[in-house]
């Protein structure tokens, strides 16, 4: 608790600071006379509640901090005469500061709150919880407790209540108002019911046996006393968001609490994207963008004060979900912090260009705070088992196993482990991926000797179709199938996909960027990913401040444009990658645990659809919304909504015909060879329907599927003609797909009948 009180004392110093605009000059004889000589008490209830709630926390956790065999009158006086030096201490520094207004009254608010604080944290019950010294038994629900706290003063600020009726009316005024759903809100507050819901049943535990520590008595309970609460309680309001997530996060827990010892992975996904949602909202691209802020809680210390206690509440409570969840999952916390960090980073940086919201340092400098409290904690936070969302029909057959149903699971787990048990590739595997490669090779050789073909197939080498390039070209289309079978197998792991799938999906988009980069010219590169303009945004245009500007000023137009190349193909091939990951996840997923059922492939399908969405969002945004290259904005029809359905058909058909040749059978035969031939007329329907039907471009008219599949923008072929090119270069792709997802996936042993 040491660690936690020093981090008070320094953001409470932080905020007494802000905005840090010293100046000497405002300091004069009559100012400190009149701090000291002029007490006002009142400012209004903003400004009390602030000064109040700053040092709040310095009284509970200050108290916790100190041993617990001293008394409690001794602790909370010399935390009071400290608190109040200290408090002091900061309205006299705040007389050099222009844009703050020091006043001595401000002290006594601040007295009050730490007297508050340790008065909450003198009960015996409240000092085992947050004792990590102790190591009791109670102390996993210590972190439940502080993230419900966030919630209620998220949800329930400024915890003053009304007795005018009109001010009720007010209140549900935007329930019977029409117009007022948003999807944003709802996406955030019924995810949040469902983390409340789960942090609920540790904290249900505190309370004595009873059937108020069924969720099934003190949830719907909970929902509604929030509806009442917002109604009476000043400055709030019931949305008919508010109350759709209710209707819906009731029955939704209960069904997702099914899945037992999933329940903290599958709320993890479900917490990155409200935080998603939550920063990004309400997705409409600014017409300039916006200055990034490189001072933590810039948009947190300006303007209404309830308000940002609010926001800064919401933003502790989904930050540290995330941090909880994870720890649930088991994950390490280095690991968890650097993810989330980058993560929260990415956010900060997309609202330059989308959204509403106020682009600052805040949310990734609250992540490196939990970071370094949860690997202070280390293990001394030890989470119980999670009895309370494991399913009755889950414990049943654990109470009723027999051997020999444990010997099957093991077998089962023997012939069909997940991926990380099974080698990345065989030997006979590399032997079939030089093969392949030598003869794509002749292959490409042969083709681009042929009359009519496409000039941009042609353009590919620079004339240079040495044989070392044709080989490198060779392995780069092979990785594709693997590098999105290698996510697929990262996601299919013990581990929650979140974190894995993403990640395996950009470096194995990386290794077939420099294998491309090696073996075709870099005209052809840039034609398809764009030309490299951050640098003169961030220079010239000022476009993430003036600490970005002068480090790109350092580093240099070389590096930072190379940086650029890779992410901008990253985001242009990063969904071809994702869309192949998640059926193989969704195949090596429920083939491991013997449950392919219709639900059980709905369920994970939907998990790593949810884990892939905000990536394809933001490479859709980097790749098209801010393109640097017109030849795909003028190709692409209707934003490529045709396309996706392609980008999906693809690997499906790829991953029947390496099932087909993973698992030999006549059954496996005819269900790939069926999808195959189904897939060709349905890809050339989205390729036709997703490209433009007319291009105008150096006085010459031509539609995309011309440009794509023609020799040339001036010799255009017919109709049947350009349909078999497409049916010819759909199958070698969906062959080469298959070629390498079956690389990564071993042949399937059979398992022995058991009874």
């Amino acid at each position: 608790m040491n660690f936690i009180f020093f981090v008070v004392l320094f953001l409470i110093a932080y905020g007494s600071f802000y905005p840090f605009d010293v100046s000497l000059s405002a300091l004069s004889a009559d100012e400190v006379e009149w701090l000291f000589t002029s007490w006002k008490f009142y400012s209004g209830r903003g400004d009390v509640l602030g000064n109040f709630g700053l040092f709040l926390p310095y009284g509970f956790f200050g108290l916790l901090a100190v041993p617990r065999n001293r008394s409690f009158v001794a602790t909370c006086l010399s935390l009071s005469i400290f608190g109040v030096i200290f408090a002091a201490l900061l309205q006299v520094a705040q007389l050099v500061i222009v844009s703050r207004d020091a006043e001595m009254g401000d002290v006594i608010w601040n007295l009050l709150g730490i007297v508050a604080g340790a008065l909450a944290a003198r009960p015996r019950r409240i000092r085992d919880l947050f004792d990590a010294r102790g190591g009791g038994v109670g102390a996993a629900q210590a972190i439940p407790l502080v993230l419900f706290g966030c919630w209620v003063i998220a949800s329930f600020a400024p915890f003053v209540p009304s007795i005018d009726l009109q001010s009720f009316k007010d209140s549900l005024k935007p329930l019977l108002s029409e117009g007022t759903f948003q999807t944003a809100e709802f996406v955030r507050e019924t995810v949040s019911w469902l983390i409340v819901a789960l942090i609920g049943t540790e904290i249900a535990r505190l309370l004595p046996p009873g059937p108020w520590r069924s969720d099934r008595v003190w949830l719907p309970a909970l929902m509604a006393a929030t509806l009442l609460a917002k109604v009476v309680v000043i400055q709030n309001e019931v949305t008919l968001s508010d109350a759709t997530a209710v209707v819906v996060a009731l029955p939704a827990w209960f069904s997702v609490k099914r899945l037992g010892d999933r329940v903290p992975r599958f709320l993890l996904s479900l917490a990155c994207i409200m935080v998603f949602v939550a920063a990004l909202e309400p997705f409409d691209f600014r017409a300039d963008a916006g200055t990034f802020h490189w001072v933590p809680f810039a948009g947190s210390l300006t303007g209404s004060m309830v308000v940002n206690a609010k926001v800064l509440a919401a933003k502790f409570f989904a930050i540290g979900a995330i941090f909880y969840l994870c720890r649930r999952c088991g994950y390490a916390p280095g690991a968890v912090t650097a993810t989330v960090f980058i993560y929260l980073g990415a956010l900060e940086f997309g609202q330059v260009w989308i959204g509403n919201h106020t682009p600052e340092i805040t949310d990734p400098f609250l992540a490196l705070l939990m970071g370094a409290g949860f690997a202070a904690l280390g293990n001394r936070l030890s989470m119980p088992p999670n009895d309370e969302v494991a399913s009755p029909q889950t414990a049943g057959k654990a109470a009723v196993a027999r051997p020999d149903d444990a010997a099957a699971k093991a077998a089962g787990r023997m012939f069909d482990g997940p991926a990380a048990a099974t080698p990345l590739i065989t030997p006979n595997g590399l032997i079939a991926l030089a093969l392949s490669c030598i003869v794509v090779a002749a292959v490409m050789h042969v083709v681009l000797s042929l009359p009519k073909v496409p000039y941009n197939v042609r353009e590919l080498f620079g004339g240079n179709d040495s044989w070392w390039r044709l080989l490198m070209f060779a392995l780069s289309v092979a990785t594709i199938g693997m590098g999105g079978a290698f996510a697929g197998r990262c996601a299919a792991s013990r581990r929650f996909p979140l974190l894995r799938l993403p990640a395996a999906a950009v470096g194995a988009c990386i290794v077939t960027y420099l294998l491309l980069a090696a073996s075709v010219t870099s005209e052809s590169l840039a034609d398809i990913v764009g030309s490299s303009n951050t640098y003169y945004y961030v220079t010239e245009k000022n476009l993430w401040g003036p600490i970005a500007k002068n480090l790109f000023a350092i580093v240099g137009t070389g590096p930072v444009s190379a940086v650029e190349r890779i992410i901008r193909f990253i985001a242009l091939f990063g969904p071809v990658f994702l869309w192949i990951a998640i059926p193989v996840g969704v195949y090596r997923t429920t083939g491991r645990e013997g449950s392919g059922g219709a639900l059980a492939i709905a369920l994970c399908g939907g998990t790593y659809l949810i884990c892939a969405l905000p990536w394809l969002f933001l490479f859709r945004f980097i790749a098209f919304t801010r393109s640097s290259t017109d030849n795909l904005n003028e190709l692409i029809q209707n934003n490529g909504a045709m396309l996706y359905p392609l980008l999906v058909l693809l690997p499906i058909a790829a991953l029947a015909v390496a099932h087909a040749a993973r698992q030999p059978g006549r059954r496996p035969f005819t269900v790939a060879v069926t999808i195959f031939a189904l897939s060709l007329p349905l890809g050339w329907y989205f390729l036709t329907n997703g490209l433009a039907e007319e291009v105008r471009k150096y006085d010459k008219v031509f539609s995309g599927v011309d440009f794509l599949l023609g020799p040339d923008r001036t010799e255009l072929l017919s109709r049947t003609t350009l349909a078999f090119r497409w049916i010819a270069l759909q199958s070698a792709a969906t062959l080469a797909l298959a070629f390498g997802i079956r690389l990564l996936l071993p042949s399937r042993i059979r398992r022995p009948r058991t009874r």
